[in-house]
């Protein structure tokens, strides 16, 4: 460390003040980047005071490095949000292409109603899809009617799949037939066994009551 007197030394704000000696000790930091402290003297004939500047080279690396730090923070936020942004296109079911929503004609249409309440109709596509149905009105009580139908329809997957399904609907609700619908597990042979013996015996269901 160097410290090096400079004795006459005047600056805009001490040229008029009288007996004035001014020293600069330059004193060297112990950072690698070397930062330096300069420490000004001002002594007056009647009474002296000291005021001391710090360079600012020292707080400027020290705000470079926390600059830096905060930048880096702030690329590994952003790659952070950029990961679980693509996780979750990722993780996302595949969608299925429809293709173009394009207008498709219907080649063949039918519907007739009767005066009975009887029905016919019927219709087919151009891609391919068909449905047709027809039904008439059923007594199902002593005071009351119901209509029956029955009919099927068919269309293709996009995967090109082609479903039928054929169907009656009355008083015991829609009853379709596909080989495209699940089939559930076989009953139980013991429930079997009961709605039998039920069957056989409706004479205990009414002691039940």
């Amino acid at each position: 460390n160097d410290n090096v007197l400079i004795s006459g030394y005047s600056s805009p704000g001490l040229m008029d003040t009288p007996a004035l000696h001014l020293s600069n000790d330059r004193l060297s930091c112990m950072e690698s980047s070397c930062s330096t402290i300069t420490k000004f003297s001002v002594t007056r004939a009647d009474q002296s005071s000291e005021c001391s500047l710090i360079n600012t080279a020292a707080t400027s690396t020290k705000l470079h490095i926390l600059t830096e730090r905060l930048h880096l923070t702030a690329t590994m936020n952003q790659i952070v949000i950029i990961s679980c942004l693509l996780a979750a296109v990722l993780a996302a079911p595949p969608q299925v292409k429809y293709g173009p929503n394009e207008v498709i004609p219907i080649l063949s249409q039918v519907n007739i109603v009767n005066e009975d309440g009887s029905f016919q109709n019927s219709y087919e596509s151009g891609d391919g899809s068909r449905a047709e149905s027809s039904g008439s009105l059923k007594n199902i009580g002593p005071q009351e009617d119901g209509q029956v139908a029955q009919g099927s329809y068919s269309f293709y997957t996009p995967d090109g799949q082609l479903i039928e399904v054929r169907y009656i609907a009355d008083e015991n609700g829609f009853q379709p037939q596909s080989n495209a619908l699940p089939v559930g597990p076989p009953i139980p042979e013991e429930i079997l066994k009961a709605l039998a013996y039920n069957a056989a015996h409706p004479e205990e269901d009414n002691l039940r009551k």
